[in-house]
């Protein structure tokens, strides 16, 4: 058996398992519901005769009790009293009309059909149809006790077929005057027994202290008294004690009792015994039907249902065995299915673990062009949900590390090391802040790490936190290099798109260290009022230089050349501070043709940073500049096939980024750019495909966008510091561009961030 169930398929498995589990709780709920009924539904149909038993015992007390009031109500007349006391009426006619017409007005009140007789006693005179000694003699038998009624079933004494009720006449005497007897046929009996509803094959019985029969479907039973050798009899006598069932002509029947406590009355209630098996049989018989039909319709079922479940593991491996080749010798369906999915799974695996492995570059890469301003912040979260980022914000804070002799980083490190002590600045970066804050570490350019810090929220201790963490940093870094690094560090800004604002402040900050010395932690508080002056005038006037020889002017680009070795000059600075001041002149040029996607080192053979740490000189580093780096940089954008059109628009689009704030226009852009502003209108249009103030609208809208959804910044000032005149103008171009006012954009963000 074992082994021919190993043998069958899934699908055969899938219907037979179908099958069984299917009709297997209807089989045993069946038995069990056949079992459970076959023993308590003799428990059941006592509880059943008691009750009706019990409403029997109920009708017939008021049954008794109707005919008790009856019996009453004619014994307190007073016409009925008046009569007792006179003469018979034997002879008065009309006083027997009297009597007849008041008996026939109490028989219509009740409920009852019974005829009633008056007994004279003092004139042994019986108003009725038997004679006073058949009452007399009933009497003497009972012997009643004072004035209390009392009932003589049927067929207790001599041509007595009739239930009999005795009262006095007057109520208050007793029996000495008249006696009332109401008469009830025992037609009249079993008419009342029949209305009680109770089975088609049931009988009862109601039977007095005496063991006589009372009332009985049959009429030959009533008045006949139970022999002590039937076992009705003895059931009659202790029911409780009664085992067994009662067999009357062949037939089994089952006994209930109950005892009235009005007359002590026993009424006796016989259920055939057949009525119960044919019960539990039927339920039997319906529970095998039931089953079969079940298990033969779900058998069906099954078998069509597993063929169309099956179809998809068909299709599945019609598939994988065509397009993957999938060796499907000697194997079932699942088998086969089971081991594809072995197979997909260490694929999964070695997805994931170099998916891991590439984990920081991806972030590096996003993060870059988030710090860079390329990215919004919703576009961020949307790219980022992969990254598993150490922390959440809302809250960030940029710190960011550069090498301060970059000459000599460079002279002491190979291209191919590089990236390794890059890596290690990271590490020890990473390890100096793990115990108390988390961070993501990169680097972006040569010489240079960036961190990102995130907190729970705005402090005033974060930049004192974060400064002493830096100290430690270019501690460590001095202690394991050959060289020295300064920090800055940003001020702490709300959301993922503040960090753009964090990033382009510390690269503003570390343009002071010139001022201030190599190995240095540079916050915004360490910058005095002049020295703030002074280095960001140093820092604007190369970015103008690089902005000039991106465009192609050389000659200009070598006069702001001049006014800044003349500012150098004036200040007094040391040779260190001076050949780092032109090493950042020569990072800015390099990062504004990153811009064009080319380099310096596609430009230069040799290592520009070592020849300039070579020059002893202002004026040797002005003519090197000026004759050599500046040329050739002009003349090399222009064989890279750099449209000078295209190399323009960008410097424009750097410097809309850099001034949107400011009262920007096509006007004002096109002077500073020495170009007509039709010209440069054109030109925009034919490099970007927008208009240039369109552009300047739309880039100044995604900045407000980010602010209302970073920030908590009143939208007045919002709309101030974008240069609108009234909140009113603003709000109108802010639907214009994103679809909704600037408040319900706020709500909405703060509901999604909730």
């Amino acid at each position: 058996m074992r082994k021919r169930l190993t043998s069958l398929t899934f699908k055969q498995k899938l219907i037979i398992f179908s099958v069984i589990i299917s009709t297997l709780p209807i089989l045993i709920l069946g038995l069990s519901s056949s079992y459970i009924v076959r023993k308590s539904i003799q428990e059941e149909v006592d509880t059943n005769h008691q009750t009706v038993l019990k409403q029997i015992q109920f009708q017939l007390d008021n049954f008794v009790k109707n005919l008790q009031i009856s019996a009453l109500s004619i014994a307190s007349d007073k016409t009925i009293e008046k009569a007792m006391l006179l003469p018979p009426p034997s002879d008065n006619v009309s006083q027997s009309l009297e009597l007849t017409d008041i008996l026939i007005k109490h028989q219509s009140f009740s409920s009852i059909r019974f005829t009633a007789s008056l007994i004279y006693k003092k004139y042994d005179f019986a108003f009725s149809n038997k004679s006073p000694l058949f009452f007399y003699e009933i009497m003497d038998k009972v012997q009643p006790k004072f004035n209390a009624t009392f009932v003589v079933t049927p067929n207790t004494y001599a041509n007595q077929d009739e239930l009999l009720l005795f009262s006095p006449v007057p109520r208050h005497t007793y029996y000495s005057d008249g006696i009332l007897a109401l008469h009830v046929t025992i037609q009249e009996l079993t008419n009342f027994l029949e209305k009680l509803t109770f089975g088609h094959r049931s009988k009862v019985f109601i039977v007095d202290e005496t063991g006589r029969v009372i009332v009985s479907q049959n009429k030959d039973e009533i008045g006949t008294k139970l022999a002590d050798t039937n076992d009705l009899y003895h059931f009659w006598k202790d029911p409780d004690g009664f085992e067994g069932s009662f067999v009357l002509k062949g037939e089994q029947y089952k006994l209930t009792a109950q005892t009235s406590s009005l007359n002590n009355w026993t009424y006796i209630a016989m259920t055939p015994i057949r009525e119960f098996t044919e019960k539990s049989d039927k339920i039997q018989r319906l529970t095998w039907l039931l089953f079969a039909a079940i298990a033969l319709v779900w058998t069906v079922i099954a078998f069509i249902g597993s063929s169309r479940l099956y179809v998809p593991v068909e299709r599945m491996l019609r598939r994988f065995t065509d397009e993957h080749k999938l060796d499907r010798t000697g194997k079932e369906g699942l088998e086969a299915i089971d081991s594809m999915m072995k197979q997909m799974a260490s694929a999964n695996i070695e997805m994931q673990k170099k998916l891991s492995e590439h984990m920081p570059y991806l972030r590096e890469s996003l993060f870059h062009h988030l710090l860079r301003g390329e990215m919004t912040e919703k576009e961020f979260l949307q790219k980022s949900e992969q990254l598993e980022l150490p922390f959440a914000g809302p809250v960030f804070a940029v710190c960011m590390a550069t090498v301060d002799d970059f000459n000599l980083f460079i002279q002491t490190y190979s291209q191919k090391d590089r990236p390794l002590i890059h890596f290690a600045l990271r590490k020890i970066f990473e390890e100096t802040c793990e115990n108390e804050l988390a961070c993501l570490t990169f680097s972006f350019q040569p010489g240079q790490v960036t961190a990102v810090f995130g907190f729970e929220k705005e402090s005033a201790e974060i930049e004192g936190k974060l400064a002493v963490l830096m100290d430690r940093f270019r501690e460590h870094v001095r202690e394991y290099f050959r060289f020295t690094v300064s920090v800055a560090i940003s001020r702490p800004r709300q959301g993922f798109g503040g960090t753009q604002d964090c990033f382009q402040e510390a690269v503003g900050l570390l343009g002071h260290r010139l001022l201030l010395g190599p190995n240095v932690t540079i916050t915004e508080q360490k910058i005095a009022p002049s020295m703030k002056q002074s280095g960001r005038a140093l820092v604007q006037g190369m970015k103008d230089i690089a902005h000039s020889l991106i465009q192609g002017k050389t000659g200009e680009a070598v006069e702001q050349l001049d006014a800044l070795i003349a500012t150098v000059a004036k200040g007094a600075y040391s040779s260190e501070m001076a050949t780092g001041l032109f090493s950042y002149l020569l990072g800015e040029l390099d990062y504004f043709m990153n811009e064009l996607d080319c380099s310096l080192e596609d430009f230069f053979q040799e290592d520009l940073y070592k020849r300039l740490s070579s020059l002893h000189t202002l004026k040797e580093v002005r003519d090197w500049l000026a004759d050599t780096v500046f040329p050739e940089v002009v003349s090399k954008l222009e064989s890279y096939n750099v449209s000078k059109q295209k190399r323009l628009i960008q410097q424009v689009l750097l410097d809309i980024h850099e001034h949107f704030e400011t009262d920007v226009s096509l006007q004002q852009t096109a002077d500073h750019f020495g170009i007509h502003p039709s010209q440069l209108s054109r030109m925009f249009k034919e490099v970007t495909g927008m208009n240039f103030i369109d552009y300047l609208i739309q880039f100044r809208m995604r900045k407000a966008a980010d602010w209302l959804a970073q920030t908590q910044l009143p939208i007045k000032d919002i709309a101030e510091r974008l240069r609108y005149s009234s909140v009113q103008n603003f709000s109108r171009v802010f639907k214009q561009v994103i679809g909704v006012p600037p408040g319900e954009y706020r709500k909405q963000h703060n509901a999604s961030a909730e």
